[in-house]
């Protein structure tokens, strides 16, 4: 139907063509002598660009390119016309035109300041202006927005600086010569957006690989650019030719052709072809003669009211799918405008913006209620509403949720009170979800009505991540500073326990001060106990995962601390089939299970403070569980291991329960709620850790008052060789490392030559005088620098053991047995700290230390680490 419609058409213009184009040379024959005269043959110069990709340009061959030198060219062969081309400036355009530098230019806009000297051909292109805005240029979505962004528009007082002083006056303008120029600085965000085509915004991304410029679908009414030859005013014989060799071109179809080379690949036409051929029908009615003028321009109009009612459809249907197909929860709501007071709702006495009197849900007052115009799927999921609810449904009149009734009061409240954020985050009270929430004003209605978009998410399991996250994060900053605590605290007990024991074996006779020596070795021991508890908190011991049973370790904890647990708590290990074994550190795995049975017990000697046994019975419950290795989330990847499920243990009681309040800092090293002198804080602390450290996870399930239970989930590992997983994957497992000396003692040897590095003096002094005691002799360092330059000192001494602190100014032990071990410097090395971690253990293990002494230390340990 339409190519026959388009034959028809041509035809007829051939027709018109035969009558029309005598009459208008006839005319061209009566002009005045100034235009009559004008002698065609003559070269014709044509001003050019050299910079208006992709209309005209200079390409890297030299050669001057584009769609407007295309269709020049082939005007002036289809007229027989002679050009020469002048590269132009774009700010020397206009005067060249009008002194005659030039007779005409092959590509201008027509403007209506450009009229009085300036006569234009018929649009040959006419290019839809557009915002073309960088990716992270947020909140533009209109030309509106502009206003106090930087903008590129062009040259200072063309059309779209004057474009944009009417629209947005307050965008800051950037004026550059050409658009490669304007979306260079938009691809650098160097400014926020730029007005220009939309071809040529779409052909220079493709040219030149931008990724960072977007294309916003919003029309520019009243600024579609309108391209044309322009010539000099009163040259109409030039001007004549020009429009006849655009339509030959159009009847022949070589229009087209030009149009699709350039610009095809990109979109479609912005003019049919059966509208191109009506609209140069109408130039060569208009330039033949005028009487068709009113009967063109009106064929023009109707094909461009068609195009816009097109391009309406389509953009309705975009806005459709988009409304419909968005992530986010999209609400349209009209809300009554009243004119007597300044908050635009009614307002019940309890502040609401409904007065909720009937049971069916909110009632509206004399102003009317809030409708809603639209809704899309997923605000119906989440405010459980009819997706097929009738337009203009009064909030009024449907039934709402807790929830959806608690949202819209929230939403219209905030949107009453203009000083608040039109963003913000809301809790919903029955389901507890957090919901971000966004509100779009659209405007005033037909009906007076104001409309509000309202954008709703789901951020729940965003925030608890968060929540998450943070706490992660605060509790491995308390491990760094405890263990640097600890480390501190063991370089104080070192020279405490080592006198003591000293002393213990120097006056053995003295029972009066033994006693002495005793209380102070009871309190360094506690001392010791407190700073292993903080540096494993800290996660600054070494890994001693060995296979263990779940089920017997907590049997053993039992057993240990039954005699402890008022005997009115009855303490329930439920049954379980045996469960396969764990490769976990065993005294890890106890601790976390003491700590848990502690708490429990606590909290229940609380509660039979409080009220005894009358109407309850105090009990601990321990249940198992094997799990899946799909039940949860691995939160840690040990090289060269493979998951084969999670084992659980949980541990309830029916004590006090823990308060809302005090939730979120329970893992806090160092809170308690016992009376001082009863707990330290580090219990649960502790426990988190190593799960965690372990990739594990430990919940809570709790109410005030009535009980508590605490579920650790840990990972179970299936390894290639079983039972082998302390030498296999433990770099220290060739270190040994445990300060506790042997049942059975070895011959301790006398005369040894000893290079001591040790930077606390306290330590040096205390360990120096002890090894002297011992029949040695020993060379003292103040740190690792002043060791290894001892070591390298002309001529060399010679040492049968090297003793090097791990932690010391200018070069550090780790440092120091690298050198050694690089250099083959002769005599065993032995290392003493009081804070290591698994990656330095490893690679002490790695350059030939035979032993590392866990500080604080005694003379036993000293002397079977010497044996």
């Amino acid at each position: 139907m339409r190519s026959a419609f388009l034959l028809l058409l041509r035809l007829s213009l051939i027709i018109a063509l035969g009558v029309l184009l005598p009459q208008a040379a006839l005319l061209a024959q009566n002009l005045p002598n100034s235009e009559a005269e004008r002698d065609l043959s003559l070269p014709i110069k044509v001003g050019v660009s050299e910079v208006a990709y992709p209309y005209s340009f200079r390409d890297s061959d030299g050669q001057v390119k584009g769609f407007s030198v295309d269709l020049m060219n082939a005007v002036a062969r289809v007229m027989e016309l002679r050009i020469v081309r002048v590269p132009l400036n774009q700010f020397s355009v206009n005067d060249a035109l009008r002194s005659g530098q030039v007779d005409m230019l092959q590509s201008w806009s027509e403007t209506p300041t450009r009229r009085p000297y300036t006569s234009f051909s018929f649009p040959y292109l006419r290019c839809e202006t557009v915002i073309a805005v960088h990716k992270d240029a947020r909140g533009i979505r209109g030309i509106e927005d502009l206003n106090g962004r930087q903008v590129a528009v062009g040259q200072k007082g063309n059309v779209g600086d004057r474009f944009i002083d009417e629209n947005a006056p307050r965008a800051i303008k950037v004026f550059r010569e050409s658009s490669a120029e304007f979306l260079a600085l938009l691809n650098k965000h160097e400014c926020d957006a730029a007005v220009l085509s939309r071809l040529t915004v779409a052909s220079n991304i493709k040219r030149l690989g931008y990724k960072n410029i977007n294309i916003l679908n919003t029309r520019l009414p009243g600024y579609d650019v309108r391209y044309c030859f322009a010539v000099r005013r009163g040259d109409d014989l030039l001007l004549a030719r020009l429009n006849e060799g655009l339509a030959i071109l159009n009847r022949t179809g070589e229009y087209e052709l030009i149009y699709n080379r350039w610009f095809g690949q990109y979109e479609k036409t912005t003019f049919s072809p059966l509208q191109l051929i009506s609209a140069i029908a109408g130039v060569l009615a208009i330039s033949s003669i005028f009487a068709f003028l009113a009967l063109l321009r009106q064929r023009k109009l109707s094909s461009h009211i068609s195009k816009q009612a097109e391009e309406l459809s389509q953009q309705r249907a975009l806005l459709a799918a988009l409304h419909d197909n968005h992530p986010l929860a999209t609400i349209v709501l009209d809300l009554p405008l009243k004119a007597t007071e300044s908050p635009l709702y009614p307002k019940s006495p309890n502040n609401s913006p409904f007065t909720n009197t009937t049971e069916r849900g909110l009632a509206p007052d004399k102003a009317g209620s809030p409708s809603i115009l639209s809704l899309n799927n997923q605000a119906a999921l989440l405010f459980q509403l009819p997706t097929s609810l009738p337009t203009q449904s009064e909030l009024s009149a449907l039934v709402l949720s807790t929830d959806t009734q608690a949202f819209f009061d929230a939403v219209l409240t905030r949107w009453r009170d203009r000083n608040d954020t039109p963003h913000w985050e809301l809790a919903l009270p029955q389901s507890k979800r957090w919901l971000e929430v966004f509100l779009v004003p659209l405007g005033i209605n037909a009906q007076g009505k104001e409309r509000l978009c309202v954008l709703a998410a789901d951020i729940s399991s965003r925030r608890a991540m968060d929540h998450e996250i943070a706490l992660s994060r605060r509790q491995r900053a308390l491990g760094e500073l405890v263990g640097g605590v600890a480390h501190e605290f063991n370089n104080l007990l070192t020279p405490i326990i080592a006198t003591t024991s000293q002393l213990h074996e120097e006056r053995a006779h003295d029972d009066a001060l033994l006693g002495d020596i005793r209380i102070i070795e009871e309190a360094s021991r506690r001392g010791a106990e407190l700073t292993r508890r903080l540096l494993t908190f800290g996660r600054r011991g070494s890994e001693k995962a060995s296979p263990v049973m779940l089920q017997e370790a907590v049997q053993s904890s039992i057993e240990l601390l039954r005699h402890t647990i008022d005997r009115r708590i009855i303490l329930t290990c439920q049954e379980s089939l045996p469960l396969p074994p764990l490769f976990f550190d065993r005294t890890d795995l106890h601790q976390i299970i003491f700590n848990l049975l502690i708490n429990a017990r606590d909290t229940l000697n609380e509660k039979l403070a409080q009220q005894g046994t009358i109407d309850w019975q105090p009990s601990i419950i321990i249940t198992f569980e094997d799990l899946p290795a799909k039940a949860h989330t691995l939160k840690i990847h040990p090289h060269g291991r493979v998951l084969a499920g999670w084992q659980s243990v949980s541990v309830r009681d029916n004590g006090m329960g823990i308060p809302t309040e005090i939730m979120d800092r329970i893992y806090e090293p160092f809170f308690t709620t016992k009376e001082v002198g009863t707990g330290t804080g580090l219990g649960l602390a502790t426990t988190w850790h190593i799960i965690n450290e372990a990739g594990g996870s430990i919940e809570i399930d709790t109410r005030v008052g009535e009980y508590s239970e605490f579920q650790v989930i840990l990972p179970r590992w299936q390894l290639p060789a079983d039972n082998k997983l302390h030498t296999a994957t433990s770099p220290s497992s060739a270190v040994p490392h445990n300060n506790t000396p042997a049942a059975t003692s070895r011959p301790v040897p006398k005369g040894l030559r000893i290079l001591f590095a040790e930077d606390e003096e306290t330590v040096a002094k205390v360990v120096s005088r002890i090894l002297t005691r011992l029949g040695h002799t020993v060379t003292h360092c103040k740190d690792g620098l002043e060791a290894w330059e001892t070591l390298n000192a002309v001529p060399a001494p010679s040492f049968d053991l090297i003793l090097l602190d791990m932690n010391m100014p200018r070069m550090n032990g780790l440092d120091l047995a690298r050198r050694i071990h690089e250099t083959n410097t002769k005599g065993r090395v032995f290392v003493m700290s009081g804070r290591i971690t698994e990656d330095s253990q490893a690679q002490l293990t790695a350059l030939g230390v035979e032993k590392i002494l866990h500080k604080p230390i005694s003379v036993e340990i000293l002397r079977e680490a010497l044996a």
